[in-house]
Order: structure tokens, then C-alpha cells, then sequence
């Protein structure tokens, strides 16, 4: 079924041409171009929909419409390069996907609040179906969304597998690829993205593309792609960040005075103490500067978790005077600070979840609940205390089972594995202020 364009924007046309007025002339250049709509629409039928808008900017079909043209204006073929190097498929983008998806049908409702997109292609081969959230994403997500599901129809070899990285953020739940070397969704995308980033396209677009080829790269295969080994973020009192492998270090970054580094799992930020303004993108976390307009921005920004767990998966920044998680489509939990000074937080992976701990001042341990829906419930009182006095103000795993990486107050390191009962001190004579492990990392994953 193709989309027949509404009687009302064909008189919107007719009247832009009558009227020599600039204003009509101008509100008709916002408008998304009438010869690309038309050809997008005898391309491909549009199923759930009766019309579109070409001046109404959150109009579905015109979002589609918008991440097409994208796609189209992406010269050549999607590749990598370096020690990623493989090229990946043969056609520009659009002719990728063109080849292999016929319909778009816009359903209502999906499951799961996260779900963008899908295809099934035993019932349906050439169809895609589109979800409420996936017009939420920007045009260029979007049109990375697009590539993504139409590698699925190439074949059962190229269906997600179950997550074992827990750094996925979906552990046993098929929303990953085994190998970068198969090709699959996750490997198409990240392609594109690295494309898009190299590409003459605005700073903020390119950004978007080395969060995104950066971030799947590290989280969406079983398997670390590349040379990509998994270490430990070490951060020094001089602010400079070295990556550990478990033997030697290498120099990563050095972080302007007044930044921290943020850990959200799949990627890192650098976020100022005193503005909370995030100054490198990861996974779109720049929610981060919003936060706390209601009073917590008027303390310090410490530093910021993510759980993820089969409850759902949240985030929380930590003032020096509360604690405000937060997750798309909830409201803000927050925890406010009267009796202890929060220090920091971090996320520990226990059992199959990632267990949200903040440090105080005063030595004490507290465990946030696991739902937000607690946390909102919860006072400072509420907060179970799982250490009294402890000098340790931070634990990371590390990546054996069962082992940890434990950093004190003296800024010393120590390894501790729990399943052999060793307890020691790593790098000795350096002292530092941060860690973050485990973390994939090489210097090709930098280059990107």
C-alpha cells in the first residue's frame, strides 16, 4: 500500500507558489523536500499510516523519509580500517537496504519500552516494523537502525546471540553478536557509524558516530573485536588516565583540573565537578548536565553508575548532597543527603546484577535498592549499610571470575581473588584517585 500525500499539503503548495510573500516562501523551505518524499514513497509501502506531513517534523513517515536521504548521501561502501580493517557489504547504504526491505509497518506498541525496530523474516521477509521509540533517535541513529535490521534478513547466520559480556547491558538476552568478523547487525552498524564520523558531515554528527562505533564495539560482541583487550581506567592525582592490562600501563588521556571520568558501562565520559556538563559524548549520558535543576546542581557533581539488571537498567548521579537515578519514560528518584557526606559511587557487578554502592566521607558503604521505584520510596535512612568503617573507597571487578581490583583511601591498588584467597598489592609506589574496570580498550579503539 503506498501513502497518498494529503489534499491540504498540495494546496500548502499551490499557495507558496501564488504568494510572493517571503514569509510563505520561507515556511515552504522548512518543509521536507516534495520530489524526495514522492520517491521515497513509490519506493516502499507504508503499512499503520494514511498520510504523512512533509511540514510536521515529528510526522513518522517523514522521520523515515529524513534518515533515507541520509542514507543515500553516504558515498561509498561501508568498511573499516586498521585492525577492524574488512569490508563489510558492497552497496552504498540506501541500496543496501532498498534490496532487501519493501514495506515499513508502523506499529503503536512493541514490547519493551526500548524496543526500536524488528523484522521477521519467516513470516514476513521484506517487511520492517517500526516502534514507538525508535522516533525518539536522531535522524542519523535512525538511519544507522535501518542497516541494522536489514542485515537481519540476509539470513539465520546474522540472528542476535545471548549476551555473555555483561558490559552489554543485556546479559542472556539475544541482543548480541558473537564475533565483529561475522558481519552481523551490531558489525554493519558499527561500519556506519565509523563512516559517518570521517565523513563531511557537522562535528555534532561525527561525534554521534564515534560514540556509536566506539560503544557497540566494546559492548556488542561475545567476543572482543580486534586487538581490543580488557583492562582498568586509572586515574592519577595529576589527572591523567592510564589504561592497565595487569602488568604495564599506557597513557590514555589527560582530563582538564575540575573533570572526572564517568563510568556507564559501555563507555566513558568526562564530566565537569562543578557544571556537571558532559565534554565527551558516551551513549547519549548528557542527560548528566540536566540534572539536579530542582537544587541538587547547586552542590558538586561526585561522579555517576549505572545498574543494569533484569529489572531494568537506570542511571544515578551523585552531589555532594543527593543522589538522583533517573531512566527514560520514569520519574527521578532522589535521595538527599542530611547525615553522611557522599564521597563517590560505582557499580559492582554481584551475581548476575550490577549493584549500585556510594562511599562517605565517614567510611560508610551504602547499597541503593534496585529499582527506581524503591530508590523514590527511599530516605537516607533506608539505604542498607554493607560497610561501617571501611577504608576501601572503591571496587571494581576485575576479569577473572571472582576477582576484584579495590581501590583505598591511601590511593593504593590491591587484587584480591576470592576463589584462590589472594589479597596483593598491584603497582607498587603509584598512588591514584579513580578507578574503572573491567574496561575494553587498545590504541586502535582510540584512533577511532
Amino acid at each position: 500500500m503506498k501513502i497518498v500525500m494529503p489534499l491540504r499539503i498540495f494546496v500548502a503548495v499551490i499557495l507558496s507558489v501564488l504568494t510572493l510573500g517571503a514569509n510563505a516562501l520561507a515556511a515552504e523551505k522548512e518543509c521536507f523536500s516534495k520530489d524526495k518524499a514522492d520517491e521515497f514513497a513509490n519506493q516502499f509501502s507504508f503499512f499503520g499510516v494514511d498520510s504523512y506531513d512533509r511540514c510536521d517534523d515529528n510526522d513518522r513517515v517523514i522521520k523515515i523519509f529524513k534518515a533515507f536521504e541520509f542514507l543515500q548521501n553516504v558515498e561509498g561502501t561501508l568498511e573499516m580500517e586498521g585492525v577492524f580493517g574488512q569490508k563489510l557489504v558492497k552497496d552504498n547504504p540506501f541500496a543496501y537496504f532498498q534490496k532487501r526491505v519493501k514495506d515499513i509497518r508502523l506499529e503503536d506498541e512493541c514490547d519493551g519500552v526500548m524496543t526500536a525496530a524488528y523484522v521477521s523474516p519467516m513470516f514476513l521477509g521484506e517487511s520492517m516494523f517500526t516502534c514507538p521509540h525508535m522516533f525518539k533517535l536522531s535522524t542519523v541513529e535512525i538511519a544507522a537502525l535501518l542497516v541494522h535490521e536489514a542485515r537481519h534478513l540476509d539470513g539465520d547466520e546474522y540472528n542476535h546471540k545471548a549476551c555473555t559480556n555483561p558490559r552489554s547491558g543485556f546479559t542472556g538476552e539475544y541482543a548480541c553478536d558473537e564475533t565483529f568478523s561475522n558481519v552481523g547487525s551490531y558489525g554493519i552498524q558499527v561500519a556506519f557509524f565509523n563512516k559517518i564520523s570521517k565523513a563531511n558531515v557537522s562535528p555534532e554528527i561525527k561525534r554521534i558516530g564515534r560514540l556509536w562505533a566506539t560503544t557497540f564495539l566494546v559492548s556488542r560482541f561475545n567476543t572482543l573485536p580486534g586487538d581490543l583487550k580488557l583492562g582498568a581506567f586509572l586515574t592519577d592525582a595529576n589527572n591523567k588516565v592510564s589504561f592497565y592490562n595487569g602488568k604495564s600501563l599506557s597513557d590514555v588521556l589527560k582530563m582538564k583540573k575540575g573533570n572526572i571520568l564517568v563510568d556507564n558501562l559501555e563507555l566513558k565520559m568526562v564530566v565537569s565537578k562543578k557544571t556537571a556538563e558532559v565534554t565527551t559524548y558516551t551513549n547519549g549520558l548528557s542527560e548528566y548536565q540536566k540534572k539536579g535543576e530542582g537544587g541538587a546542581r547547586d552542590s558538586e557533581f561526585l561522579g555517576g553508575a549505572e545498574r543494569i539488571a533484569t529489572e531494568g537498567r537506570f542511571h544515578c548521579a551523585l552531589y555532594a548532597s543527593s543522589v538522583n537515578c533517573y531512566a527514560p519514560g520514569f520519574d527521578d528518584a532522589v535521595v538527599s543527603f542530611k547525615k553522611n557526606k557522599p564521597r563517590g559511587i560505582f557499580a559492582y557487578w554481584l551475581g548476575n546484577q550490577y549493584e549500585l554502592i556510594i562511599v562517605f566521607q565517614n567510611k560508610k558503604m551504602m547499597k541503593l535498592p534496585s529499582t527506581l521505584e524503591e530508590i523514590h520510596a527511599s530516605t537516607e535512612d533506608d539505604l542498607e549499610v554493607i560497610a561501617e568503617n571501611t577504608d576501601m573507597v572503591k571496587m571494581q571487578n576485575w576479569i577473572g571470575e571472582r576477582q576484584s581490583l579495590n581501590l583505598w583511601r591511601s590511593g593504593q591498588i590491591t587484587f584480591t581473588d576470592r576463589i584462590n584467597n589472594k589479597n596483593e598489592a598491584i603497582l607498587p609506589g603509584k598512588t591514584f584517585i579513580d578507578i574503572i574496570a573491567p574496561v575494553p580498550w587498545s590504541k586502535s579503539l582510540q584512533a577511532l
